[in-house]
């Protein structure tokens, strides 16, 4: 029943659909895998052996002291401080306990 040439084949809705079901065929959504049910174990960090060729050497200064001007090298300088009662593993449980609390 085309009355010209200008009348569409097909009624607009059904067009829309079909080129909605077109382009979301042709370009899956791509998606996020999910994590991994399984918990892997970190490995250790690798550490170094001081005696070992190429390993930098420094001095360790004596605190409250430094390193004299007039000789190069590698020093560690600075305070010793001794570990605050707040980072303990005992106050950690506590802290835990009273923000499961709240």
């Amino acid at each position: 029943m085309l009355q010209n040439s200008t009348m569409p084949l097909l009624p607009r809705p059904v067009t829309i659909c079909l080129v909605v079901s077109l382009v979301t065929a042709a370009s899956p959504v791509s998606a996020e895998t999910p994590p991994s049910a399984q918990h892997t174990e970190r490995p250790a960090p690798s550490t170094r052996d001081p005696n070992t060729p190429g390993y930098v050497t420094a001095k360790e200064m004596a605190d409250g002291s430094t390193p004299p001007a007039n000789v190069d090298g590698s020093f560690i300088i600075g305070p010793t401080h001794d570990v605050p009662p707040e980072m303990s593993a005992r106050a950690a449980s506590r802290r835990a306990r009273w923000l499961n609390s709240r």
